[in-house]
């Protein structure tokens, strides 16, 4: 297990990237460091700190979402996406994961891009090209609301287990191996082993070994191919 002060040093290589990302994406985008080990302290690092008002020391409060709609646990970053803060105003947003040695999530590189003056622009020029009153009709983008409040990481992973655990008609006493297999890959399919003790407390719940998680972590990976 990594000590605080390795987590520290790991993350704090990524300090000058935050600084270079900011000055090269310009004023309208946010570039964020957080430590998820930290939540309610997570923020190392921040640039153009004036689109979102946070500081360095502010917590984390959208971890949750990211591993709730994590397509690809084993990618090592999370896709654009269109969110919306309270008051309506629309940012792009998109996260690098930073990960240790042994593959754990140790810090999170997001950009947060201001899209009100493009969507000001877009309206100019729509209105210029089309004429005064005339919109071009779009497709609604689904629209994600920019932060959701976690209490911790310890209750993020418990939350996303016990979930999937409960979400089958069969309690863990009585599920088949192939049965806690199957709960196994729709865990690791949410990035959920990216956490600490996450490994350990599936264990717990489905009533197995952590030796058995890991065969069938193996067997999923050579099952798709990875």
């Amino acid at each position: 297990m990594k000590t605080a002060q390795e987590i520290s040093r790991k993350l704090q290589a990524y300090v000058p990237l935050v600084k270079f990302l900011a000055r090269f994406l310009g004023n309208n985008c946010e570039v964020v460091l957080h430590d998820v080990r930290n939540i309610e302290r997570s923020i190392v690092a921040i640039e153009n700190s004036h689109i979102s008002g946070r500081t360095i020391g502010d917590p984390l409060k959208n971890l949750g979402r990211f591993f709730r709609e994590q397509e690809n646990p084993s990618a090592d970053f999370i896709k654009s996406r269109i969110v919306s803060d309270e008051k309506g105003r629309k940012r792009k947003t998109a996260s690098y994961l930073i990960k240790d040695e042994d593959g754990d999530l140790v810090g999170l590189l997001c950009l947060n891009m201001d899209l009100t003056r493009f969507s000001e622009l877009k309206e100019l020029l729509d209105e210029y090209v089309l004429g005064p009153g005339v919109r071009v009709q779009q497709e609604p983008q689904p629209v994600i609301l920019a932060e959701e409040e976690d209490n911790s990481i310890e209750d993020l992973t418990h939350s996303i287990i016990k979930d999937t655990i409960h979400s089958s008609p069969v309690p863990p006493s009585r599920m088949t191996p192939d049965e806690k297999m199957d709960i196994v890959e729709k865990l690791n399919s949410r990035g959920v082993f990216l956490l600490r003790g996450a490994l350990g407390e599936v264990a717990s719940l489905l009533e197995t070994s952590e030796n058995s998680i890991y065969r069938y972590l193996s067997k999923i990976t050579i099952t798709n191919g990875n």
